[in-house]
């Protein structure tokens, strides 16, 4: 199995230095990136088309599906993570932002911490893209999957991935916070059925958009 796994383009809230919502939609520079990281796609065998249900994911699954000729699938389980709606929106230089910055720190460290005792934890995350991974093991061990999702959903399911459905808080945490993935780049996980391991064949690469 072979997984082809995509960030979002760049969204209109991003570059006005907002936090984005659910319904964010791509700025015309996230749809130029979305054309070209489809247009590097083209040619791939993709038996099946996964996508985050949030605006600016299904907006990048339209663009990409145009240019492979593969309908896609939402599943939420690759949505972002849930924040306290008191987020969403909000301009980076608000208070409620920077609260939110400051006490961040605290994934460093703890994967049940919550902002505000709302949302999502990154333990939530990760149970859910664990549950994804363990699905497509199960029923398309055989197949190359495309995957749309976001920054953190990705972190966490690439963590899952390598280290498995069995981990330390410590791992899984340093692993997180070390996978950098960037807007509308291209990450690719090998998995191989006869040792039951991810091989990370890519990792955040944004070559096809010109940048380093």
């Amino acid at each position: 199995m072979k997984l082809f796994i995509v960030r979002h383009g760049s969204t209109d809230q991003l570059e006005n230095n907002q936090r984005q919502t659910n319904d964010s939609q791509l700025s015309d520079q996230g749809l130029d990136q979305v054309r070209k990281i489809g247009k590097r796609l083209v040619g791939e065998e993709i038996d099946y088309f996964f996508c985050s249900p949030l605006k600016r994911t299904e907006e990048t699954a339209i663009e990409i599906s145009k240019l492979i000729g593969k309908k896609y699938i939402l599943d939420t389980r690759l949505r972002e993570v849930d924040h306290p709606k008191s987020l969403y929106g909000a301009k980076l230089t608000d208070k409620i932002v920077k609260k939110y910055d400051k006490e961040k720190l605290n994934w460093l460290d703890k994967l049940d911490w919550k902002f505000l005792s709302e949302g999502e934890s990154l333990r939530d995350v990760i149970n859910r893209t664990i549950d994804f991974k363990n699905e497509l093991i199960n029923k398309y061990i055989d197949k190359n999957i495309l995957i749309v999702s976001h920054a953190y959903a990705i972190r966490c399911f690439i963590s899952s991935c390598v280290l498995g459905n069995i981990y330390t808080d410590e791992a899984m945490l340093r692993a997180v916070h070390a996978v950098r993935i960037s807007k509308a780049s291209l990450s690719v996980l090998e998995y191989l059925a006869e040792n039951k391991y991810f091989y990370i064949n890519l990792l955040n690469d944004v070559t096809h958009l010109g940048e380093k």
